[in-house]
């Protein structure tokens, strides 16, 4: 036996789980249920429908590519930045000890 299913029930090697919960293959499933399981999923079906917006179908390719390059060149210069920072930093630091001598 294998464990899953609905909850913790155990499955058969048939898939189906032991007790009559779901029901078998040639077993019909009630109308009340059925009609259940169906209003449930047209319900859900029309909250993602209605969930999308308009908006979202005006989007294209091609900026968000444009912007994720961008966001890679980045990165990739990242230790290029950080090395000028830190000349400039210690550029910074020489001209201010040699100001601060002069003022003396």
């Amino acid at each position: 036996m294998e464990s899953g299913g609905v909850g913790n029930s155990p499955l058969t090697k048939s898939g189906v789980v032991p007790g009559g919960v779901l029901p078998h293959d040639g077993q019909k499933i009630p109308p009340e249920v059925k009609h259940l399981v169906q209003s449930m999923g047209v319900s859900i079906e029309k909250q993602i429908s209605r969930s999308s917006h308009p908006l979202f179908g005006k989007f294209k390719d091609s900026p968000i590519d444009k912007y994720l390059d961008g966001i890679q060149r980045d990165d990739d210069n990242a230790h290029v930045l950080k090395k000028m920072d830190r000349w400039f930093h210690f550029s910074y630091f020489i001209v201010l000890c040699r100001c601060l001598s002069y003022s003396k």
